[in-house]
């Protein structure tokens, strides 16, 4: 799977956005995190 940008950031943003979204599901909270920025 290609990270855009550091992969520090986007494990964080990911993590953020599973507890903001209250999803379990990885790739929906990426993807939710990308649409946050």
């Amino acid at each position: 799977m290609a990270l855009e940008g550091s992969s520090a950031w986007t494990l964080l943003d990911v993590l953020s956005g599973a507890k903001k979204y209250g999803t379990p599901d990885w790739s929906a909270a990426w993807q939710a995190a990308q649409l946050s920025k």
